[in-house]
């Protein structure tokens, strides 16, 4: 457990150095690691829509150095990833319009999280489809 502690004050400290302007709102939501990786999806969000790719990349290629999906013992950070930040991204229907601009300008790491979130959307959509909860 002190390995996911050390591992998200970690991102979190590169988080701040990187978007400044995020420091306050992530220092007042310690340990809450959703609301602090909301804190860093508006800035991606904002970064999309002024279309401010560089702004978008840095903070993909931090996101991207620290996801580790096939670690067991950081599911929480990825879950994280994928809730509070990925999942949040304009990136649905990735080949249409905008969020095909958006898409490109995503790592390929975050792409494929994205992609295997999605499916399991679906998954999820589809078998509450077969209970009749749709």
């Amino acid at each position: 457990m002190a390995r996911i502690h050390e591992y998200t004050n970690q991102f979190l400290s590169e988080a701040m150095r990187l978007l400044p302007e995020t420091r306050e709102e992530i220092c007042s939501n310690y340990g809450l690691l959703h609301a602090q990786m909301g804190c860093i999806w508006l800035v991606a969000r904002d970064s999309i829509q002024r279309k401010d790719w560089q702004k978008y990349e840095a903070i993909c290629s931090l996101i991207d150095k620290y996801f580790l999906p096939n670690d067991d013992d950081l599911i929480p950070f990825t879950n994280a990833v994928n809730v509070s930040f990925l999942e949040g991204l304009p990136l649905w229907g990735e080949a249409e319009g905008d969020n095909a601009e958006a898409w490109a300008h995503t790592p390929p790491k975050l792409q494929q999280g994205f992609r295997e979130m999605e499916e399991y959307m679906q998954n999820l959509a589809e078998a509450g489809k077969k209970l009749g909860l749709s």
